[in-house]
């Protein structure tokens, strides 16, 4: 099924001069409810600009899905490149979480090494209970182009699953340096350096750990438990049975909320993502935002 695409727009909308060609689903008006919450034009100001002559409507329409169209532009997934990348970024996600998705693509999805490649970032996402949610997650993966789906059941005794794949991806996919894993409400301070780092909201693996996971996982070797943290901890201390393994810890990788100067604030709402990236973008370093 073909992703949802803009078509000219045919009549005014509240505010927004746009509309989408596509079935009537709820990805689609998922889609159209972000765009218009970035891409506001209203027919008061089209009015004070120059009148509200059909001419001037016709123009103010075609800049604004040309402002749209540039929106939903950067809001995809970069093209993958063919050389190893420094750093693999996989999040964890559930198939109904778009709001969340979404407020990652729109604040630190849109830092300069993840535009650029060098560092790349991927929603891993299991199937969900209901078939429509499937259906609306198929549509936007193939849209993005960000979204890896693992084929099993959502469920939180399996999320360790997900832990695996993340792992799988970065080693065989794009062979990166260092793999991290965060979940969808976790907002990225994105500096030029990680420090290695093991915690449930987020932490990062050199690759040859990440390797030594997937070659397990492939062998049937590798124990799986209940919780993904707890499963990395003890791989992690097999694969130091033989080579040793440097932890750094660091409180900035917030274990709950946000503190100042973070490198990772965890359980953080769509709203708060988006404040988190606005602040870094206006002020040049990471700051919290408490509201939610």
């Amino acid at each position: 099924m073909e992703a949802p695409v803009l078509s000219k727009p045919h009549r005014y909308k509240h505010d927004v001069f746009l509309s989408f060609r596509s079935e009537e689903d709820d990805f689609s008006e998922r889609l159209y409810n972000a765009l218009r919450k970035e891409v506001r034009v209203f027919r008061n100001e089209g009015m004070e600009r120059g009148g509200g002559t059909d001419e001037n409507k016709k123009r103010l329409a075609e800049a604004m899905e040309d402002s749209a169209a540039f929106v939903l532009g950067i809001w995809k997934a970069p093209a993958l490149h063919e050389k190893p990348v420094e750093l693999f970024i996989g999040i964890l996600s559930a198939g109904n979480h778009f709001a969340e998705r979404m407020a990652v693509r729109k604040s630190w999805m849109q830092h300069k090494l993840v535009r650029s490649s060098k560092v790349v970032a991927r929603f891993f996402v299991a199937l969900h209970a209901r078939k429509e949610v499937n259906v609306d997650l198929k549509k936007e993966a193939d849209y993005f182009g960000d979204i890896v789906i693992v084929p099993y059941m959502d469920h939180y005794d399996l999320v360790v699953l997900k832990t695996v794949a993340i792992c799988e991806y970065g080693v065989s996919t794009v062979a990166a340096k260092y793999i991290m894993k965060c979940d969808d409400d976790t907002f990225e301070w994105p500096e030029d350096y990680y420090p290695p780092f093991a915690n449930g909201p987020g932490y990062i693996l050199s690759y040859d750990i990440a390797k030594f996971i997937v070659d397990d996982f492939e062998h049937q070797w590798l124990r799986l438990f209940k919780m993904e943290d707890v499963s990395m901890g003890i791989w992690v201390e097999k694969f130091n049975e033989t080579r040793p393994v440097a932890v750094v810890h660091s409180l900035r990788f917030c274990q709950f909320g946000c503190i100042e100067d973070y490198f990772t604030a965890h359980y953080q709402s769509p709203r708060q993502m988006i404040c988190l990236w606005d602040k870094l973008q206006r002020l040049g370093r990471p700051q919290c935002c408490n509201m939610r």
